[in-house]
């Protein structure tokens, strides 16, 4: 379909947030350690630090209509990977793979129409230990739920319409070459 229509306007399909919360925790976790680089580090190990920062893998879900509200219960069980750096015995920095699973229990409105359950997580600590293959880290959680629908937004365009052209290559040319 050409843009310069008799409507001037063209249709945008866009990802629109229709609902959302947040919610942040201190928490205390033992993390599993994997994936070490350097392979082997010289114990003993010193904790730096563990972060992520993205969208979280959704494990479960649960939705409940509250009966006389707009409102629904939302249930979401989810998990996200953690990158966790230390300094070995020999001073030679690495850093090993986790993951952190956790859930989340809110109240939020749903459309009527078709919807998406996203998670969003902020993920920081600077508190821990290592043993061994396993981390006891302090962290805090910033952690986002949206209610997502797709919609079509009507955008206005402006149309420019160009005039006719007239060939004036050979009169240049002429010119040019004196002919």
């Amino acid at each position: 379909m050409s843009c310069c229509n008799d409507r001037r306007k063209i249709a945008i399909r866009v990802t629109r947030i229709f609902d959302g919360a947040r919610r942040r925790r201190r928490r205390e976790i033992t993390l599993a350690l994997s994936d070490f680089q350097p392979p082997a580090p010289e114990p003993p190990l010193t904790y730096i630090s563990a972060d992520f920062s993205g969208a979280a893998r959704i494990t479960s879900q649960s939705v409940m209509a509250i009966e006389g509200s707009t409102r629904s219960r939302i249930s979401v069980g989810f998990e996200f990977p953690v990158l966790v750096r230390f300094v070995a015995a020999d001073g030679t920095q690495g850093w090993a793979r986790s993951s952190v699973t956790d859930s989340i229990d809110l109240m939020l409105t749903l459309p009527t129409c078709p919807y998406m359950i996203e998670t969003e997580v902020a993920f920081a600590s600077r508190i821990g230990t290592i043993d061994g293959s396993s981390a006891d880290i302090i962290g805090c959680t910033l952690t986002i739920v949206k209610i997502l629908t797709e919609c079509d937004v009507a955008v206005p365009v402006c149309c420019f319409s160009y005039p006719d052209a007239e060939l004036t290559e050979d009169i240049a040319c002429n010119a040019l070459f004196g002919d």
